[in-house]
C-alpha cells in the first residue's frame, strides 16, 4: 500500500489558549480525493506529544469518510556527521586509523572506544598497534583526552555514522472527495494573560489600550493562521489524564489514572500518561461559613417571606452581582497570522481607544469587614477610595486583569479591572481619599410579635443602620456605598442603586444582600446622613427540636 506523505506539514495551523495552561491545537491538511470505490491512506506526520484524554479528533468534509485513524512507527537510517574524536573513532571501528600523542602518531586498528564519558574526552579508545604495515600483538589503551588528531590510512575513513530513528506518525484511511482535513487536540503547556494601560489626557479624556500575553512553554510552535485567547473557564474534567490513542503507558497506568480523575481527586501532573501537563494544583472546593447568634440552628426548607429566589454560583468571569448585566459565559479575541514559537512567548494589542472618564469616590467595608456581632462595631469606618469610572465602549468585555493609570509619562496607580461587558462602567480604585469619611451605626429593635414560617414560630429583629458621611472637599463629590446587609430591606431614606440578593441558599431566611447607593454629597457637608431598616428572623431559644436554617446574625447591618 502506498502511503502520501503530507506536504509540508500542513496547510493551516489555528490555536485556541485558555487562561488555565491549556490550549487546542488544530492542523488542518489538505487530502487527495481516493480512487473511485477505493480506499485513501494519508499520512499526517509526526502526531502530537501531548493530548489530552478524548480530545484527539480528525473531522473531513461532508464528502469524505473516515474509515479509521492509527499511530504507527517506522525506522530509518540516517547519516550523521561526526562532531567529537570519540564519534568520528567510533565510525571508523575495525579500521586502521594514525593517532597523534604528545610522544608522536601510532598507527593501529581501533578495537573499540569504551567509558561512559568518552564524550567529554575520558573513555579509552582501544588500538591494535602496527609495526611496518602487519600487527605487533600489541593494544594500547590511550586515554581519548591524550589525542590530539586522527587520520585515516587505508582510503577507508569514515567521517559520519549511521544512525537508526524511529518515525511515528499519524495514518488516515478514508473514501471520497479528499480535501479539508483537520487534527485537533487539547493540550497544556499554553496559556494567556491579559493586561490594560490607561493613559489620562489633562480633560476628561483618556486612551485605553489592552494587551494579551500569550505564553507557550510547550515543544509545538510556528505560525497559526488564526489565535483565539478564550474569555472564560471552559470546564477540562479529563484535562490531566492522557490520550490512550498517541501514548506509550500500560492500560493499568491509564485506568488507574482515570479513576482518580473520576473520583475527582485529580490525577497529579505528570504522572503515568502525562496527561495535558497543565499547569497549577486542584484547589480545595471552598467551604460554607456559618455565623450563630443566640441559637444554633438547622437546616431545613422553609418559605422565602419576600419571594426572592437563591443567586446562582459565582461565574469566573464575574459581571458584578447585578444580574440585569449582559454577560457572555465565553468569548474569544481573535488574531491572525501570529508567530509563536515553541518555548517563547508574545504580546499582542487587544484594543485601543479614546473615551471620556470620571473622578468618583467609593465607600466600603474593604478588609475592616468583621463578620461579628455589629453591637461590637457600632461606630465603624469605611474604606473611602478615589476612583476613575469608565464605560466599556469597546466591541468585546473587559476580561478581569491588572491596569497600569499614567498621566503625562507619571505613574498614577496600578489597579484591577473587574470583569467589564460591553456597555457597562468599570471602577477602578486610584488612591485613598484623605477627607471624605464614613462611618455607620446599627441600632437594633426587637419586634414585638413573632412569625410562623411553615408552622415554626421566629422572633423578629429590626436594625436601622445610619451612614454618616463627612466631605471635606471645596467641590461637591460623587459618592458610591457599597454594604452588605442581612434579611428584608423594609424601609431606606433613599431608593438603593442596587439591591442583589449575594448567592445564597434557597432554604436561607436573613439572606445576604449587597446594598449599593449613589449620592452627592455636598461640598463641606459634615454628618451627612442616609438609613436604612432591615428584618431579621431568629429562633426563639425554648424552641431548639426543629430545623431551620438562619444566618445573618453576627453581621455587620
Amino acid at each position: 500500500m502506498n502511503i502520501q506523505a503530507f506536504r509540508n506539514g500542513h496547510a493551516k495551523m489555528n490555536l485556541q489558549v485558555f487562561k488555565n495552561g491549556y490550549a487546542l491545537v488544530s492542523k488542518t491538511y489538505n487530502l487527495p480525493p481516493s480512487q473511485e470505490g477505493g480506499k485513501a491512506t494519508f499520512s499526517l506526520g509526526e502526531p502530537p506529544k501531548h493530548a489530552c484524554h478524548g480530545t484527539v479528533w480528525l473531522t473531513a468534509s461532508n464528502e469524505t469518510t473516515v474509515l479509521g485513524m492509527r499511530a504507527e512507527s517506522s525506522t530509518t537510517t540516517e547519516a550523521v556527521l561526526c562532531t567529537s574524536v570519540p564519534s568520528l573513532l567510533r565510525a571508523n571501528k575495525g579500521s586502521m586509523v594514525s593517532v597523534k600523542l604528545q610522544g608522536g602518531w601510532v598507527d593501529g586498528k581501533v578495537i573499540d572506544v569504551s567509558g561512559g564519558l568518552e564524550e567529554l574526552g575520558l573513555g579509552l579508545l582501544s588500538l591494535a598497534c602496527m609495526e611496518d604495515g602487519t600487527s605487533s600483538g600489541k593494544v594500547m589503551a590511550i586515554p581519548l583526552q591524550d589525542i590530539m588528531r586522527v587520520n585515516g590510512t587505508d582510503g577507508q575513513f569514515k567521517l559520519s555514522t549511521d544512525e537508526k530513528k524511529v518515525q511515528k506518525a499519524v495514518i488516515v484511511d478514508y473514501e471520497g472527495a479528499g480535501g479539508a482535513a483537520s487534527l485537533v487536540h487539547l493540550r497544556g503547556g499554553f496559556c494567556w494573560a491579559p493586561s490594560y494601560h490607561w493613559q489620562l489626557h489633562d480633560t476628561d479624556k483618556a486612551t485605553l489600550s489592552g494587551n494579551a500575553t500569550i505564553m507557550n512553554e510547550s515543544e509545538e510552535g510556528g505560525v497559526f493562521d488564526k489565535l483565539q485567547c478564550v474569555v472564560g473557564a471552559p470546564n477540562m474534567k479529563f484535562g490531566r489524564v492522557g490520550d490512550p490513542f498517541l501514548v506509550s503507558g500500560s492500560i493499568e497506568q491509564f485506568l488507574h489514572e482515570l479513576s482518580i480523575e473520576g473520583s475527582g481527586q485529580g490525577a497529579a501532573p505528570g504522572y503515568g500518561y502525562g496527561g495535558g501537563g497543565g499547569f497549577g494544583a486542584r484547589g480545595a472546593a471552598g467551604g460554607a461559613f456559618t455565623a450563630a447568634y443566640q441559637t444554633p440552628v438547622q437546616q431545613v426548607q422553609v418559605i422565602d417571606p419576600a419571594g426572592f429566589g437563591a443567586a446562582g454560583g459565582e461565574d469566573a468571569e464575574d459581571p458584578g452581582e447585578d444580574s440585569s448585566a449582559a454577560a457572555d459565559d465565553v468569548h474569544f479575541l481573535d488574531f491572525e497570522n501570529v508567530r509563536l514559537e515553541p518555548k517563547a512567548r508574545v504580546s499582542l494589542p487587544i484594543f485601543s481607544l479614546d473615551t471620556a472618564y470620571s473622578n468618583v469616590f467609593r465607600a466600603s467595608l474593604g478588609n475592616s469587614l468583621s463578620y461579628v456581632h455589629p453591637g461590637d462595631h457600632d461606630d465603624s469606618a469605611f474604606e473611602v477610595w478615589r476612583a476613575l469610572r469608565v464605560t466599556n465602549r469597546s466591541q468585546k468585555p473587559w476580561t478581569t486583569a491588572p491596569v497600569m493609570i499614567m498621566r503625562d509619562g507619571s505613574f498614577i496607580a496600578q489597579g484591577m479591572v473587574p470583569y467589564t461587558p460591553v456597555g457597562s462602567e468599570a471602577l477602578v480604585n486610584v488612591t485613598r481619599a484623605l477627607n471624605v469619611r464614613c462611618k455607620f451605626e446599627v441600632e437594633e429593635v426587637q419586634g414585638m410579635e413573632a412569625e410562623v414560617l411553615m408552622g415554626k414560630e421566629f422572633g423578629v429583629k429590626f436594625k436601622t443602620t445610619t451612614i454618616k458621611i463627612n466631605n471635606g472637599k471645596p467641590q461637591d463629590i460623587e459618592l458610591i456605598i457599597d454594604y452588605p446587609a442581612f434579611g428584608l430591606l423594609v424601609e431606606s431614606s433613599i431608593e438603593p442603586r442596587k439591591n442583589v440578593e449575594a448567592n445564597s441558599r434557597s432554604e436561607e431566611l436573613n439572606r445576604k444582600r449587597n446594598l449599593q447607593y449613589m449620592l452627592t454629597v455636598p461640598a463641606g457637608a459634615v454628618q451627612h446622613t442616609i438609613a436604612f431598616k432591615t428584618k431579621l428572623y431568629y429562633v426563639i431559644p425554648s424552641n431548639t427540636a426543629f430545623g431551620a436554617r438562619v444566618v445573618g446574625f453576627g453581621q455587620p447591618q
